[in-house]
Order: C-alpha cells, then sequence, then structure tokens
C-alpha cells in the first residue's frame, strides 16, 4: 500500500507552527487516531458481547490495509518529536466541553503501544 499524500499532509500539519498548538493541529491529530486506530474493530467494539456487526466484519477483512496505514503513519511521524507535539495537542484542549481530541490522543497512544507489543512480542518468536 502507498500514501497517496493525506497521511503526509497530516503529518506536515502536526509537524508545523513549531510549539504552538491550533484548531488544525487538533483536527490532524483526530484524522491521524481514526488512520491508525479505527473507531470498529476490537478496540471499541466488543463483538463476543453481542451478535455479529456489519462493520465488525468490515474491520475484520480489513486488516491488513489498517496495518500498513499504521506502518506509513508511525514511519512518518518517528521523523521528529511526535509525542511532544500530541502531548502538546492533548493538554490545549479545553476540559470543560467535549474532548474528542484528547480521546483521541489516548486512542493513537494506546494503538501506538498496542502495534510495539505486537511487533516485539513477534520478534522474539
Amino acid at each position: 500500500m502507498k500514501d497517496n499524500g493525506s497521511i503526509t499532509d497530516l503529518v506536515e500539519v502536526i509537524k508545523s507552527k513549531g510549539n504552538q498548538t491550533t484548531a488544525l493541529h487538533s483536527v490532524a491529530a483526530e484524522a491521524i487516531s481514526t488512520l491508525i486506530c479505527p473507531v470498529y474493530g476490537d478496540f471499541y467494539s466488543f463483538p463476543w458481547k453481542r451478535g455479529p456487526h456489519d462493520n465488525i466484519i468490515e474491520y475484520t477483512e480489513a486488516l491488513a490495509t489498517f496495518a500498513s496505514v499504521r506502518e506509513i503513519t508511525f514511519n512518518q511521524l518517528k521523523e521528529f518529536d511526535f509525542v511532544s507535539k500530541f502531548l502538546q495537542i492533548f493538554q490545549a484542549e479545553d476540559e470543560g466541553k467535549n474532548v474528542e481530541v484528547k480521546c483521541s490522543i489516548l486512542r493513537f497512544f494506546a494503538q501506538l503501544l498496542r502495534s510495539f507489543d505486537i511487533l516485539s512480542s513477534q520478534a522474539k518468536k
């Protein structure tokens, strides 16, 4: 799978403006989070607690594609200090309002840890 430029553009937005955080950074963080950790699937939907769900079936069929998208995204993000930037975006969101960005960033880091854990366990075999 190749990046058509969308992931590159999102990463460039995250990299931009140095230490400033804008609404565009928040939107880019949410988009990256959704790319690497789609809402449907074993992270948010618990299929063992209810019957089959069309979105879960589609998610399962697209697992290889999601893994490719994650790899492309992480390879582009690792070229700069993305952890500090995501934490800065996380802290910029007002907790008195909906905390969609905070949830997206937590989902991003959770997927990052899961991906590294999976890679680590595969390397040990």
